[in-house]
């Protein structure tokens, strides 16, 4: 009986003794734009030239084709190999003038 109460008082005392860590701040996401994809079997002009093609192990028949415009914007085109289509959205990287900090 004595083993039982000291481990309870043990138990108590742990409990009582322990502070709760503080909370860890929420991952932010990003602001990087949605841009529409009019036509899903074909990538507009304007884009500019196709500078990468890459794809997730995660999501082996997803395609990232990655583009560059003559400003330096980067847009990025998801091609579905399952579908053979683009996803009806891409995302558009804009340039910044301001320096890196």
């Amino acid at each position: 009986m004595r083993k039982l109460a000291l481990l309870f008082l043990l138990a108590l005392v742990l409990v009582v003794s322990c502070a709760k860590l503080p909370e860890k701040p929420a991952a932010v996401r990003g602001d990087i734009a949605y841009v529409r994809m009019i036509a899903k079997d074909a990538i507009p002009a304007a884009w500019g030239r196709l500078v990468a093609v890459s794809n997730s192990a995660d999501f082996g028949h997803i395609f990232q084709l990655w583009f560059e415009d003559e400003g330096g914007a980067v847009r990025v085109a998801f091609y579905d190999m399952r579908t053979n289509s683009f996803q009806s959205e891409g995302r558009l990287i804009p340039r910044s003038q301001e320096g890196v900090r």
